[in-house]
């Protein structure tokens, strides 16, 4: 595991390069962007050549002296993970490490604290990590991940060295998609161009590409706005999506990219070669005779409300209901 093997992020392995090789590393640091494009494989390389004992490569670590091989396998006793437990990163959490950080690390240069999904903390949370970033104890790093680093207290923004992760062009998106994981070239194209150049989120993305989830659901789309049969399909859509196995968010970025379609085929010149539903051209044209482009912006207003909505807990059968009738004309 070293930074080489992060692709894509060039800017921020750069950055963390030059910190190390300076010896200007921070007492802590923010990785921020997408989910799923390579911050905490970063965090662990960089917990690695911090610690690394053996001859380093450049600023990579050995990966074969005794600390890289215990990161590597998730069983050094001074590199931590904190993760949400359930929705949200707990006080209880944030206090437990608050009495571990005052000692010493046991068999490392440098502990290294990595919480990833930062943005889930509550206020007590939030507030309790402030207090360990205002004085941070010696012989510790820590690690902030976070996909919605806005969503931080300012005070914990401003005591962290902020690095920032990119999209994945679709380029390297479609290639690590092929080679590493062995998807489709045709789904990993389609995963590519849905999951705004996110790997984690292409992955996700696998199962509903798989069989004919995708092309079921986008058939019907143009479908709604007939009268009176798209009221009745719009509550059997829902209906079918809410009782799927399938993350009901994975239907709604499926659907954002058909009306992303739409507004560039009705839009933009030379449209064809901006397509993501490329493989479904007459339906797309058919749909986009029907609709005017506020419709479609409406559409995907309607889509980001839903998703929203959904993510406060709101009942997921009857957002997905509003939704799809408010599409169809219905609302």
């Amino acid at each position: 595991m070293n930074f080489g093997e992060i692709l894509g992020q060039d800017k921020a392995i750069g950055d963390l390069r030059f910190a190390f090789e300076r010896k200007r590393v921070p007492n802590a640091y923010l990785f921020v962007g997408p989910q799923g494009i390579g911050k905490a494989t970063a965090a662990m390389v960089m917990a690695a050549l911090i610690n690394c004992e053996g001859p380093k490569q450049g600023s990579d670590p050995c990966e074969i002296c005794i600390s890289c091989r215990k990161i590597a396998h998730d069983n050094h006793t001074d590199i931590w993970l904190i993760q949400a437990e359930g929705n949200t990163i707990k006080i209880d959490q944030i206090r437990k490490l608050q009495r571990m950080v005052r000692f010493p690390p046991q068999e490392a240069n440098m502990r290294v604290v990595m919480i990833d999904g930062a943005e889930k903390m509550g206020d007590e949370a939030s507030n309790a990590l402030l207090k360990i970033l205002e004085e941070p104890p010696p012989n510790n790093l820590f690690i902030l991940i976070s996909s919605h680093g806005s969503r931080l207290l300012p005070t914990i923004i401003s005591r962290c060295q902020r690095v920032s992760f990119v999209p994945l062009s679709k380029g390297i998106l479609d290639k690590l998609l092929v080679e590493k994981h062995g998807m489709d070239p045709v789904q990993a194209s389609l995963a590519a161009g849905i999951s705004e150049g996110s790997v984690g989120k292409a992955l996700e993305l696998k199962e509903i590409l798989t069989g004919e989830h995708r092309r079921e659901l986008l058939l019907k789309l143009p479908e709604l706005h007939r009268e009176p049969e798209g009221a009745m399909l719009a509550l059997d859509l829902a209906d079918t999506i809410h009782r799927s196995n399938i993350p009901t968010s994975n239907y709604l970025d499926l659907i954002r990219t058909w009306f992303r379609d739409l507004l560039y085929i009705r839009e933009v010149e030379g449209f064809q070669e901006l397509l993501i539903n490329y493989d479904l051209p007459s339906v797309l044209q058919g749909h986009a005779d029907i609709v005017d482009t506020s419709s479609i912006y409406r559409s995907i207003h309607r889509l980001e409300e839903a998703e929203a909505a959904i993510q406060r807990y709101v009942s997921p059968l009857l957002t997905l209901e509003k939704l799809f009738l408010e599409i169809g004309g219905f609302g």
